[in-house]
């Protein structure tokens, strides 16, 4: 499937953008940690205006989002998205396991899904380093676990490769790739071992990760590979 990640100013560019989304993607990812003006949000409305499943991420500043308030407004605003209908909601591995539990339990009882998530921006770790990373988030029985890093080269993504097997063992989805201009090759090839997402752009002024492709050279380069 892929994701196009949408964010604004405001609820209005939000909405504009959503609605420029649903015809060009399977899923769409709410990145309310980049929304500056977040008092302005209607979550409800923005899940009725959607045709596709939703997102909801609200990314800390310690893992590379934009998010600067408590981690009770945090994860409270992710408890809502889920209140009002969205069907996922992204929360960090590195997030206290009391609020980890809380959204799993909460997303459990609303028939929703959580990715568990880890990013590393510096690097990619070596196959067994992420392999024991994977374990580890897995114990915490999450629906779905999401594990990017920062490419230096463009064989770092061979480190993540075994991660799909792994998941597969253990009857889990998964989402890996890596970020950066020598990791953008991954975020297509990831399709092709398993991921359960991969995420685009709407176009280059809505880039909201290192290496991300707006979603008609996406669809461009899928076409030519599958060809």
């Amino acid at each position: 499937m892929i994701c196009i990640s949408v964010f604004g100013k405001d609820q209005e560019e939000v909405l504009r953008r959503l609605e420029a989304a649903n015809g060009l993607c399977d899923i769409i990812e709410i990145r309310l940690d980049l929304i500056k003006k977040r008092d302005s949000l209607d979550l409800g409305t923005l899940f009725k205006k959607s045709k596709r499943p939703l997102i909801a991420t609200n990314r800390a500043f310690w893992e590379g989002g934009s998010f600067n308030g408590s981690e009770e407004e945090r994860i409270g605003l992710l408890i809502d998205a889920l209140k009002s209908g969205f069907r996922y909601v992204d929360i960090e591995y590195k997030t206290e396991i009391r609020h980890i539990e809380h959204l799993l339990k909460s997303a459990t009882e609303k028939g929703a899904r959580v990715i568990l998530s880890y990013h590393n921006f510096e690097e990619t770790e070596d196959s067994q380093a992420l392999l024991a990373l994977f374990d580890k988030m897995s114990s915490l029985n999450p629906h779905i676990i999401k594990i990017v890093t920062m490419a230096k080269k463009e064989q770092d993504f061979l480190n993540l490769i075994p991660l799909f097997t792994r998941a597969k063992d253990k009857d889990l989805k998964i989402i890996s790739f890596c970020m950066g201009e020598k990791g953008k090759f991954s975020r297509l090839f990831c399709l092709y071992l398993g991921s359960f997402l991969s995420f685009s752009a709407l176009d280059e002024d809505a880039l909201s990760a290192p290496g991300q492709i707006p979603i008609s050279n996406f669809k461009k380069i899928l076409t030519l590979l599958n060809n």
